[in-house]
């Protein structure tokens, strides 16, 4: 079982090249990626653990985002920027306005356990 008090700060004291010697496959990705100290964190908390970061709960909460701050007035409305500021079309923006999908921030079936 791993130490639950691991630290691995000493980490910052070597050099990128070494580092990278050393990582391979998803410990290279994370590390150039997101950075030593997300690496760290995920060593210290989550070692051993597989990982998979499905695209489902960030879709479904782009939804929530769109009808959080979707706004329409006589000018017009944001869908464009809305679009701009999520990565998606301003069809997604449209379709996720008014759809009733239980992607709500309270429902449990966002973030199923």
């Amino acid at each position: 079982m791993q130490d639950p008090d691991l630290k691995l700060g000493w980490f910052k004291d070597l050099d990128r090249e070494e580092i990278l010697k050393h990582l391979s496959n998803d410990a290279r990705l994370i590390y150039e990626y997101c950075g030593l100290e997300v690496l760290i964190a995920l060593w210290e908390k989550l070692s051993s653990i597989n990982l998979y970061l499905s695209d489902k709960p960030l879709m479904d909460l782009r939804r929530v985002y769109v009808r959080k701050h979707y706004k329409e007035t006589a000018a017009g409305n944001n869908s464009k920027q809305l679009a701009v500021t999520l990565g998606v079309s301003e069809q997604f923006v449209y379709v996720a306005r008014t759809e009733k999908n239980g992607a709500r921030p309270d429902d449990p079936t966002l973030f199923p356990l």
